[in-house]
């Protein structure tokens, strides 16, 4: 009975068979074959068809743009509720003054007791939510007989924005009534007015204008305004206030100024230091709108209006001064919509190919040099024992052990048949010498 070999065993009798010449074939070819294919990978990765860096950028950007995306859609979900909340205070506050909205109009009285009663309520709405300031305005003014045409109400705003936490910053009042301001120990903003000039923020009057009269449904959220004779943008989650009957007659929210957009959406991907996140508006293929610090402080130098392209996997994103690429995704928020894009540098993404480039091209480099290698030892394990057998069968010795199966199954096949031919030689030759020797001693 035979007894089956040991994995121990089998290993141990690879030094003494060696490695078959089909074995060894295979071998080589795999090699050469490993090559051809690192070759190939290193054309596509150089002529950008197969870049790794390429696809770790291009998920990064995705997630930090899903990230930003819902949490700005979530955080405008929350200031819409605060902003019905506010409207419907606003709209008891007016109701309790027992007046008909049209007698606001022209009556500094009126107007300023309810801006007194309303201070608080506006406050409060800006401490609840996260914003950088708080308003209403209503379609009435103290004096309609100017040449322009105004908005009277509240406007307050944080005088310094500088992290999430406003609660502790302090509050001035952009516009509003000063003795208002004054009562309630208020410092007045530097561009301070009293009332709201008509066209100051087109969208917001927009809303003055509708005919949903429910603040649940007619919220919108407004393209970023550069205030009056200030630095800073600032866009404003707007939503209706009603009368009694349902017929609109303000418009109240809060403010979102560069500052806190910055704070609020800054981007803390340390990978690529230099990504930020930015929502934009598009109007007839213009593009404006807010762009948030990096936390290591950094922010594109876009000027004014921005160029979008689309390019495959990529938006570019730039203006005359500077080109970045990233993505970008459209948001509705009530009845606006807007765009979420993050970006980096196009400088900083081709770095990063550059980078994932020279990586394959190392790779590559040491895939072929260890395929060349392992070529030439496999050439040698391969060639140069055929050669040695060779001379060895020349030189009719049969009894070297090549380490190569078949060559040892030739060498004793040779050995036998030498030994069959020697043999035969052997009976021929005494054959012969009987024949001689009957020839010259004949009976």
């Amino acid at each position: 009975m035979k007894r089956s070999l040991s994995l121990k065993e089998i290993y141990m009798l690879f030094p003494k068979q060696g490695i078959s010449m089909r074995r060894r074939f295979f071998l080589f070819l795999i090699t050469c074959l490993t090559a051809m294919i690192a070759i190939f990978l290193l054309l596509l990765s150089l002529f950008g068809v197969l870049n790794p860096a390429d696809s770790k950028l291009e998920h990064s950007l995705t997630q930090q743009l899903d990230y930003s995306f819902d949490r700005i859609n979530r955080n405008m979900e929350q200031l819409a509720a605060y902003a019905v909340e506010f409207s419907q205070e606003i709209t008891k506050q007016i109701n309790a003054i027992n007046l008909p909205f049209t007698l606001f109009r022209n009556n500094p009285e009126v107007l300023t007791a309810l801006q007194y009663s309303a201070y608080t309520t506006v406050l409060n709405h800006m401490r609840l939510a996260d914003c950088s300031g708080a308003f209403f305005m209503l379609n009435t003014t103290v004096n309609d007989g100017l040449e322009d045409t105004y908005y009277s109400g509240i406007y307050l705003k944080y005088a310094n924005i500088g992290s999430d936490m406003t609660f502790q910053n302090s509050v001035c009042m952009f516009r509003g009534n000063s003795q208002v301001a004054r009562h309630n120990n208020i410092n007045l903003f530097s561009t301070w007015e009293y009332e709201t000039k008509k066209n100051t923020f087109p969208q917001m009057e927009e809303v003055l204008t509708q005919l949903e009269s429910n603040p649940c449904k007619g919220y919108l959220l407004t393209a970023a305004y550069q205030l009056p004779d200030a630095w800073e943008h600032v866009r404003f989650l707007c939503t209706p206030i009603a009368d009694d009957k349902g017929n609109i007659i303000g418009v109240c929210g809060f403010e979102l100024s560069d500052p806190f957009f910055e704070a609020q959406y800054c981007v803390s991907d340390a990978e690529y230091p230099s990504m930020v996140c930015a929502m934009l508006e598009q109007d007839n293929g213009v593009y404006t709108g807010q762009i948030a610090r990096n936390q290591s402080g950094y922010i594109p130098p876009l000027k004014g209006t921005i160029s979008v392209k689309s390019n495959d996997n990529f938006f570019y994103f730039g203006d005359e001064s500077i080109s970045l690429i990233g993505k970008m995704k459209y948001i509705n928020i009530g009845s606006s919509p807007h765009i979420v894009a993050v970006m980096l540098p196009e400088s900083q993404y081709d770095a990063c190919i550059r980078v994932g480039q020279y990586k394959a091209l190392a790779l590559f480099l040491i895939v072929t040099l260890l395929t060349i290698l392992t070529s030439i030892e496999l050439s040698q394990r391969y060639v140069k024992p055929l050669l040695k057998s060779m001379e060895k069968i020349k030189e009719k010795q049969f009894d070297h052990n090549a380490h190569i199966p078949e060559i040892n199954d030739l060498f004793a096949f040779l050995a036998e048949q030498d030994r069959i031919n020697e043999t035969a030689f052997d009976a021929m030759r005494r054959e012969n010498a009987d024949m001689q020797t009957s020839n010259e001693f004949p009976k």
